[in-house]
């Protein structure tokens, strides 16, 4: 008896679920199905570099083939599904997806616009999160995430060209992602021929608020040495297009900024449309238990259904804290598969130590590892130098 395991969402946590699955099937006793809109997998942990130095880092370098890294194991136990899923039917057991593209060439045109129903034995949802900039939601649309629907080639060259002939940018949000941007675009744009007015606006009264006050310090100095103007305890109340193609930025002390570009880097917007509303919380997120088993809004395990990284409701939503979720949903499914009667594997984010590392351009930046700062040449030489470009294959090969 063969299982399908069905994959929902193609990034960090998608593809190495995927991997660590197909990677213990020596007796192909399942299949894997991976659905994802892009073909393509954005090693979005640099964005912040890729969209302000143009010239800096090769598209190869962070996107790679999602099929094709697949291709290494057996025929007949993988298949990605290029398309958006667009309801899950718990009751049936299946995925209602809209087929994008069709992985058989001879298909036909109708054939490539229908949708596919696809059932599962197990669940995983990865789907993850999206930003409002990437969205173009009260923001210039800059891909800080994959673009859901849309090229993301062409994002990538939109945002750099509107980096390139803004002479005032504005950015929203004191947290990693707005620190980085800030200080890649002063840095790619440091000469006095084409230096920029940057304004990076924080609606907490400190830039990355969840750091020991040292590394909040840090990037304040670090910053303001680099010409960037802070506007901090200030809410971007609302940012509106203008018609020469400007923006005005409405901030909650009631000023405004007019700028040439507006660019948030505020919060972040579940990939959860598709999902049950019985499996979502108030704001869209999944709850999952220790075992990264889908709790219904009862708190009840829903059968077969897992969910892990920015998807589900833990509030830290990073790279390393989706990386030891990926080998318990693994080890579930297997055990479900195996139908052994070993206790389920669990993770604790409490068990993990806070580490965040933010690059201020090439050379410094901050960051903390629990309550210890991080100083600048170290975060230089662990991140600022490639943004851990040169890691990106090993996030994807398996």
């Amino acid at each position: 008896m063969s299982f399908n395991i069905v994959v929902i969402g193609g990034s960090y946590a998608g593809i190495g679920v995927c991997h660590g699955l197909l990677q213990k099937n020596s007796d192909r006793k399942i299949t894997v199905t991976l659905i994802n809109p892009s073909t393509e997998f954005y090693f979005n942990i640099a964005a912040p570099r890729i969209v302000a130095k143009s010239d800096m880092i090769a598209p190869e370098k962070y996107t790679y083939s999602v099929p094709e890294v697949f291709e290494k194991y057996p025929a007949g136990t993988f298949r990605f599904v290029h398309g958006i899923a667009s309801s899950i039917d718990l009751e049936e057991r299946n995925v209602h997806v809209h087929v994008r593209h069709a992985a058989n060439d001879n298909e036909t045109t109708e054939d490539k616009k229908k949708e596919e129903v696809i059932a599962y034995d197990h669940l995983v949802i990865a789907s993850g999160s999206t930003t409002p900039s990437t969205v173009g939601q009260d923001s210039f649309a800059a891909p800080f995430k994959a673009p859901i629907d849309g090229d993301l080639a062409a994002a990538v060259s939109h945002t750099q060209r509107a980096i390139r002939d803004a002479k005032t940018i504005a950015i929203g949000g004191g947290g990693p992602v707005g620190v980085e941007f800030a200080g890649e675009i002063a840095e790619a744009y440091e000469s006095d021929t084409s230096k920029k007015s940057i304004t990076l606006i924080s609606g907490t009264a400190r830039l990355l608020p969840t750091l020991p006050a040292s590394a909040q310090d840090a990037a304040e100095q670090t910053l303001q040495s680099k010409g960037i103007h802070l506007q901090l305890g200030k809410l971007v109340n609302r940012a509106e297009s203008t018609t020469d193609g400007g923006w005005t930025v409405h901030l909650s002390d009631g000023t405004t900024l007019t700028v040439d570009l507006f660019i948030s880097a505020m919060g972040t917007l579940p990939n959860s449309a598709f999902i049950p509303e019985s499996l979502r919380d108030e704001k869209g997120w999944v709850t999952v238990d220790e075992h990264q088993q889908v709790l219904n809004r009862q708190g009840q395990a829903e059968p077969r259904v897992y969910a892990l990284g920015d998807i589900t409701s833990y509030p830290d939503r990073l790279l390393l804290r989706v990386q030891p979720q990926i080998p318990i949903v693994v080890a579930n499914v297997q055990r479900a598969v195996e139908e052994r009667h070993t206790a389920l594997s669990s993770y604790s984010p409490a068990a993990q130590w806070t580490v965040m590392v933010v690059p201020v351009g090439r050379w410094t930046g901050t960051g903390a590892i629990g309550g210890w700062r991080l100083c600048g040449w170290l975060v230089s030489l662990a991140k600022g130098r490639d943004f851990f470009i040169g890691k990106a294959a090993s996030f994807i090969r398996g």
